[in-house]
């Protein structure tokens, strides 16, 4: 059973953002995404012929960003795969101009308070790579591909090695699995397909 569905500012609802911090003051886009995915998560249990012990969440580049994000909120999830997921905020300084922090904070307009820390992104208080590790030992799979301009593999591999050494510690390093196709920033059939292969032998069950 796969459940696909839009989040705010997504597909058919676009619309939705028209003045959504005038309308919203104390939320923010992402929270928005993530109340829908949680929100997705109730309709998908509900259902009797889905086992909510094993329902996985899988999220392509803003889609891995909301599913980070859920995963510090949700219990729920059994595993998660993230395709071309963003990197951390301190590894994402602009120095390739795709946007850095203000990826987020001004360009999508998903987290504006956190483009106060642009340029200073060791002063966060949290961290995209904290949101992965603290997922262990839930199964978490990367696909990283090597021509991904947002993340190029030198900063993808130094993401890889602070969440890996949280599954280490806790005895479940077969649960954390990354691939680095030799592929561009997209999510296709093939990509799919790489994501699928992978999340099957993350799966200890």
């Amino acid at each position: 059973a796969v459940v696909c569905f839009d989040p705010i500012g997504t597909g058919r609802r676009v619309e939705e953002t028209t003045r959504f911090y005038d309308r919203y003051p104390e939320w923010s886009l992402l929270g928005k995404q993530v109340q829908d995915a949680q929100a997705a998560l109730d309709a998908l249990s509900a259902l009797k012929y889905v086992d909510p012990e094993r329902i996985w969440v899988v999220g392509y580049d803003v889609g891995a960003l909301t599913a980070m994000h859920l995963a510090a909120l949700d219990a729920r999830p059994a595993g998660y795969g993230f395709v071309c997921p963003p990197l951390p905020f301190h590894l994402d300084t602009d120095e390739r101009e795709t946007g850095g922090l203000r990826r987020w904070s001004h360009e999508l307009m998903l987290i504006p308070q956190m483009g106060v820390f642009a340029g200073h992104e060791g002063r966060l208080p949290y961290d995209l790579d904290d949101l992965m590790a603290a997922m262990a030992p839930r199964p978490l799979v990367l696909i990283t591909p090597v021509y991904d301009r947002f993340a190029p593999p030198s900063k993808a591999d130094a993401m890889e090695a602070a969440v890996r050494a949280h599954y280490d510690a806790l005895g479940v390093s077969d649960r954390l699995v990354r691939v680095t196709p030799s592929k561009y920033n997209h999510f296709d059939n093939t990509m799919q397909r790489v994501l699928l292969d992978a999340m099957r032998g993350s799966d200890s069950e």
